[in-house]
Formats: structure tokens, sequence, C-alpha cells
């Protein structure tokens, strides 16, 4: 009977105590503006490529531009989800060139911004970031 007790009391403990270390994030990008979330990402090349001031000022609307057009893609895949709705692969193509053709057009842009040096490490930065989310091992943490 004491052996029972005790093997229950250490698995309500550990339990509790695995439920208890679940944190929520402190913040999401979702809970920020545009604005905000694009004065986060020029400050963060800033740090990362040493921007000067003419460049950051040059980046600001690309990067407007760009986190724009992610959640506009974002929130239509959310309706298609919550409308159970399937898109039709010729639907699905053209979102597809669609949304190439706008990388494209911000990798030229940011080309036409950054000097040799720092494009080479902001495509490279990019490059790595698109694996590690690609990976299939990668697997994206949640709590709730």
């Amino acid at each position: 009977m004491k052996k029972i007790i005790l093997t229950i009391t250490i698995i309500l403990g550990l339990s509790l105590n695995s439920y208890a270390q679940k944190q929520k994030k402190t913040h999401e990008k979702s809970e920020f503006t545009i604005e905000q979330q694009t004065t986060i990402a020029v400050k963060k090349l800033t740090i990362s490529l040493d921007l000067t001031q003419a460049q950051q000022e040059k980046m600001r609307p690309l990067l407007l531009v760009a986190i724009t057009q992610k959640k506009e893609i974002m929130e239509q895949k959310q309706k298609n989800i919550a409308n159970q709705k399937e898109i039709s692969k010729k639907k699905l193509y053209e979102n597809l060139v669609k949304r190439l053709d706008q990388e494209i057009a911000f990798h030229a842009a940011v080309k036409k911004v950054l000097n040799k040096e720092q494009y080479l490490q902001w495509k490279d930065g990019n490059l790595k970031m698109h694996k590690k989310h690609s990976d299939p091992k990668h697997v994206h943490k949640t709590t709730h």
C-alpha cells in the first residue's frame, strides 16, 4: 500500500512539475503591428550587416512591403484552413509563381541597397534560416 501511494505521489509530482515548466511565449510576431515588425527587422539587419543610416532608410520600405505580403499570405492560408477550402493545383501554382516573383524582386532590390559583402552575408543568413525551417528534423515547439 505504501509503495502504491509513493508511486502515485511521484507520478503526480512529476506531472505537475512538467506542467509548471511549460511557459507561454513572451511575444509573438503577430502581436506587433507591421510597422513594428519592420522596425525590428531593420534593426536586426543593422546589427548583423552593419548597415549605414542611408541603407537603413532604403531597406525600411522594402521590408515593409515584404512583411505586408507575408502577412497577407498567412491570413489567406488561415482563411482557407478555417473554411476547409481546398485550392486547385492551378491556383497553388499561380500563388507559388507570384510569391517567387515577389521574392526575386525583393532580392534584386536588396542587392541594390547592400554592398557585395553585405549582400553575400545576408543571403547566407537567409539560406541557413530556410534550411533550418525546412529541415524535417527541426521540430517547432508549441506551448499552450
